[in-house]
């Protein structure tokens, strides 16, 4: 019987390893959300970095200064998945890449527009006709009703004093803490 759950567990940990692919995105953009460049300090005394900005690669952890600025140089915004509005009423969208034109850039009452991204301010990106636009997508502004949220992922590479890089911090809050923005 001890013999069984030995070779048992040694298949189940080839299995194991033999399924762990690298997280998928929808779409992958560069640098992080919106036009200025914010700064983050650490929250604890280490830091938990990645060799890629994808939760699936390599993790090492690093020590670190609590409350230490962290010195970072771009970043990627991946998105999961895409998340779903309705129009509430008419709008018309801007600021398209590619861009639309005139007459593709409207969008109707009950019409579905894919939800990329937040930016800022109450504002987004979404995905209208093989486009991404900028569009007013929190409900204060009572165009458009969500439906779902996207999943997204922001990661920067945090940087040494000399220049390089120990790896990509996923920002989610969890390790850092937003200090001020330099636009």
């Amino acid at each position: 019987m001890n013999r069984i759950m030995k070779v048992i567990f040694k298949l189940s940990l080839l299995f194991i390893s033999q399924v762990t692919m690298a997280q998928e995105a929808v779409y992958e953009f560069q640098g992080v959300f919106g036009e200025c460049y914010p700064h983050y300090s650490s929250r604890f005394d280490s830091l938990n970095l990645y060799s890629k900005p994808n939760i699936d690669s390599k993790k090492q952890t690093i020590s670190y200064g609590v409350n230490w600025e962290i010195p970072y140089k771009g970043g990627v915004t991946r998105v999961i998945k895409l998340g779903t509005l309705i129009a509430k009423q008419e709008y018309k969208l801007a600021y398209c890449t590619p861009a639309l034109k005139e007459d593709e850039q409207k969008i109707i009452v009950g019409e579905e527009v894919k939800y990329t991204y937040y930016t800022g301010e109450g504002y987004g990106k979404v995905l209208y006709k093989g486009s991404h636009c900028s569009a007013p997508v929190d409900e204060g502004f009572d165009i458009f009703e969500t439906i779902t949220y996207p999943k997204v992922q922001v990661w920067i590479k945090v940087l040494y004093k000399d220049g390089s890089s120990p790896g990509w911090l996923l920002k989610d809050g969890s390790q850092e803490k937003f200090v001020r923005i330099e636009c």
